[in-house]
């Protein structure tokens, strides 16, 4: 029963520890360029081997069409952004 729960604490620990120590390592440098919808940004990279103008589709953000106003809200609000050279997203693929 010791060894069990001496197993179960290393790997919990260890598990901990990778990702503590890896958080940061998927992020990629962007700069936005435009906000063409309000769940869709238009950004650029910076990349060693160049750079290169990506979509990015903001997760959990529909547009609402009835509601106009949340809609100005947004894209206020990633105009704010916009000015801000060097932000980092962290997104999956899928």
């Amino acid at each position: 029963m010791k060894w069990k729960i001496l197993f179960i604490l290393l790997l919990f620990i260890f598990v901990t520890y990778k990702e503590w120590s890896f958080a940061q390592d998927g992020l990629i440098p962007v700069t936005i360029i435009r906000v063409p919808r309000p769940n869709i940004v238009v950004a650029e990279t910076c990349c060693s081997t160049g750079n290169s103008q990506v979509r990015i589709k903001l997760a959990g953000i529909k547009p609402p069409l009835s509601q106009a106003i949340t809609v100005k809200k947004l894209q206020d609000r990633l105009r704010e952004l916009i000015k801000r050279p060097g932000l980092s997203f962290g997104f999956a693929l899928g």
